[in-house]
């Protein structure tokens, strides 16, 4: 699993303090991970400590700001789960002086960053290797990532729903195989989109 390989690839120990940026399956997936046990809701019921909303338009330094106000210091470890140039830059700017940001997503091949700000705090900034042991042994629970599941006659709605973002879906899951104990909740829907 990604988000495991990530995690290692950090050093992460008993006592390290971590920041996740982003939103989407990985970041919940590195949670996950870090934390056995609706994005912000389901990020603080899956372990979070601190949960923080931003938008496109927050400055750095006030995201910086309110995430030392939130977690009481600067992180020593960051995972930056999108990899856009706010976030790496953003995961730059938060981790603590020595500390590791460790980028997961894919989001842009090439990036303006704050590079002598980097080598000046000594914060490592490192990539990941792919792994899915332990996502194959079961020791996380990632089922509360898959919010839907479809039928495969139902493939349109399933596209649909990530297109549209009806209830904030976070994992959509199309079946091949008819629906059993695992998945036999029926499509929800919230009417069409606009």
């Amino acid at each position: 699993m990604v988000a495991t390989a990530a995690i290692r690839r950090a050093k992460i120990e008993i006592g390290t303090e971590a920041l996740i940026l982003g939103c989407e399956l990985i970041r919940l997936a590195t949670l996950a991970a870090l934390r056995p046990q609706k994005r912000l809701e389901l990020a603080r019921n899956m372990g979070a400590n601190h949960t923080l909303l931003t938008t496109d338009k927050d400055e750095p330094s006030k995201l910086v700001k309110n995430i030392i106000i939130k977690m009481g210091n600067m992180p020593n470890r960051t995972f930056d789960c999108h990899s856009s140039e706010a976030t790496t830059c953003l995961g730059i700017k938060a981790t603590r002086s020595g500390g590791v940001l460790t980028l997961i997503g894919l989001a842009q091949n090439e990036m303006k960053l704050p590079i002598m700000e980097a080598l000046s705090r000594e914060v490592d900034i490192r990539g990941y290797p792919l792994a899915l042991v332990l996502m194959a042994s079961g020791n996380v629970n990632l089922k509360p990532l898959i919010t839907y599941h479809f039928d495969l006659e139902e493939t349109e709605k399933a596209f649909k729903t990530v297109e549209c973002r009806i209830e904030n879906p976070i994992k959509v899951m199309i079946q091949i195989q008819p629906r059993d104990t695992n998945n036999k909740e029926p499509f929800k829907s919230n009417g069409d989109c606009v």
